[in-house]
C-alpha cells in the first residue's frame, strides 16, 4: 500500500507546476515539515558530536559506551 501511495504522490508532484510550492506558506503541513526537519538535523548533529567526542576514547571505553547505549533501547 505504501509503495502505491508513493507512486500516486510522485505522479501528482510531476503534474504540479515547478514554479509553485507544494506547500502553502504558513500552513500546518509546512510547520510540521519544518519541525520534523529540525528534529532530524538535531539527531544528525548529536551523532556527529558523539563521533567527535569518541575519537579520543580508548577502544574498550568506546565499546562499553556503545553497548550501554544499545542496552537502553
Amino acid at each position: 500500500m505504501g509503495f502505491a501511495q508513493n507512486l500516486v504522490q510522485y505522479k501528482k508532484s510531476l503534474q504540479q507546476p515547478q514554479n509553485e510550492s507544494a506547500l502553502k506558506e504558513g500552513s500546518e503541513e509546512e510547520k510540521d515539515l519544518c519541525k520534523n526537519v529540525r528534529r532530524v538535523m538535531e539527531v544528525i548533529i548529536g551523532l556527529l558530536k558523539d563521533r567527535l567526542e569518541s575519537v579520543d576514547e580508548e577502544p574498550d571505553r568506546k565499546r562499553a559506551r556503545i553497548e550501554e547505549y544499545y542496552s537502553k533501547k
